[in-house]
């Protein structure tokens, strides 16, 4: 029942449902208060991807730049411990030496 209301409002044009006319009217307010919107997004500070001021610019750069490194130092430590716990069970392996 709910379908045949919609369908009921809507005109019907070539083939397309279209809303009816009252709400045109509502699309470009609507546009222009969303581009308010984003213009005070783009220039606040909370959601700028950019830090305004030289002291959260540094820390921000630091962290990047420490996670970048390690991440380098997990990747290569661990494929050096992968391969280091590999050689030391085939050696014991080997050997027959318990613990």
């Amino acid at each position: 029942m709910e379908q045949t209301e919609h369908r009921d409002m809507a005109v019907q044009t070539n083939g397309i449902d279209k809303p009816p006319d009252d709400h045109t009217d509502a699309l470009p307010k609507a546009l222009e208060t969303l581009t308010e919107i984003l213009e005070t997004m783009y220039t606040s500070e909370f959601f700028s991807k950019a830090p305004k001021d030289n002291r959260t610019r540094f820390w921000t750069k630091y962290l990047q730049v420490a996670k970048e490194h390690d991440q380098e130092f997990l990747e290569r430590h661990n494929a050096n411990l992968d391969g280091l716990l590999i050689f030391v069970g085939k050696f014991k392996y080997l050997t027959g030496k318990q613990s």
